[in-house]
């Protein structure tokens, strides 16, 4: 799979840069778009995995009795409560491999460079995985870095017909679960 080209580097910046002048909804709706083209393509040869996986690798990171989150929009609910409401998601999911696509992960804003012609250059694909994980990682990346109001652009740009709302939650209560963990789960 051939990844877009990498512009000049002085002209390239980070989604992460929390300093970078940009309009969010026009980086948002451009990252949307270059998701949904690269998700398009053939992850042959990529590692799998998926979202029974990755709960299974958080699993063994929870505390059965952690801490309530502090911040975020899962506020005052323990990790070991998020995962448990994950794993009952994936459980009512079927087992659908139209949704293995190439995907980074884990996922960092850091991987998604913009480049000041309006270009969006994404870090290679790391996995051939459940396309939900990375889109609720960004969403959630993008939300932090400027604020929630820019979550609906980024999704409709990707595209609502190749999301399943449903594993997207799942993807995103997995996220707020085990945040950590989930750098090791790609190591695996």
């Amino acid at each position: 799979m051939a990844e877009p080209s990498t512009p000049n580097e002085s002209s390239v910046v980070t989604l992460a840069d929390p300093v970078i002048p940009v309009d969010p909804e026009r980086l948002v709706r451009l990252l949307g778009a270059e998701l949904a083209r690269i998700h398009d393509a053939d992850s042959t040869g990529l590692p799998g995995l998926d979202l029974a996986a990755v709960a299974q690798r958080i699993a063994t990171h929870v505390a059965e009795d952690s801490e309530p989150l502090t911040d975020g929009a899962f506020r005052g609910q323990s990790r070991a409560h998020l995962l448990a409401a994950a794993q009952t998601a994936i459980d009512d999911l079927a087992d659908d491999l139209d949704y293995r696509v190439p995907i980074r992960f884990p996922v960092d804003l850091s991987g998604y460079r913009m480049s000041s012609d309006g270009s969006m250059t994404l870090a290679a694909a790391t996995h051939a995985g459940d396309r939900h994980l990375e889109l609720a990682a960004v969403a959630v990346g993008l939300a932090d870095r400027f604020g929630p109001a820019v979550v609906a652009p980024f999704i409709d740009a990707y595209g609502m017909a190749n999301v399943d709302p449903r594993r997207l939650d799942a993807a995103q209560l997995l996220l707020a679960a085990g945040s950590e963990a989930l750098h090791c789960a790609a190591d695996q």
